[in-house]
């Protein structure tokens, strides 16, 4: 396993790589009530390798950099934001390669990759491409910050 900071940089990069690529939402109320339970369809749309829901984003990144296929090797329990958010900190000052996950009013739940001071996000630019935004466009609602180390724990089961 690398170094916490290698990680890092390879996770950033790894996102960074996909910065153009179509966003795509995955779920509806219909499919994953919301985000709140997975099924098999939640693995088939938003995961890349063209477009990406803002999860998909995460995981899919975080798959290439530890060499696991993101549709059979992640955990169906935090496929979605909402399941994510069981793994964040509260209050927690995010480093460069942490997950956020924020809720506002028109995002209800949204994760974030942060990049030093800016983040990858749910940013969509009239192309509907990933763009960077900048951290203040999101960090307007509640924020919980999920450490990397603890998503690969979860990811990896501890390996």
């Amino acid at each position: 396993m690398a170094t916490d900071q290698l990680l890092r940089s390879l996770f950033v990069q790894a996102v960074e790589d996909h910065e153009g690529q179509r966003f795509e939402h995955h779920f509806s109320p219909d499919l994953c009530q919301n985000g709140t339970t997975t099924v098999d369809g939640c693995f088939e749309k938003g995961l890349g390798p063209t477009e990406f829901d803002c999860s998909g984003l995460v995981v899919a990144s975080l798959c290439e950099v530890l060499g696991l296929d993101s549709r059979t090797d992640w955990p169906w329990e935090y496929r979605h934001g909402i399941q994510m958010s069981e793994l964040a900190e509260e209050g927690r000052l995010p480093r460069a390669g942490d997950v956020s996950v924020t809720q506002s009013w028109d995002a209800p739940w949204h994760v974030v990759v942060h990049l030093n001071r800016h983040e990858i996000g749910e940013a969509v630019s009239l192309e509907g491409v990933w763009r960077r935004s900048s951290a203040h466009l999101w960090l307007d609602g509640t924020v919980a910050t999920i450490p990397l180390e603890r998503l690969v724990a979860v990811v990896t089961d501890g390996q």
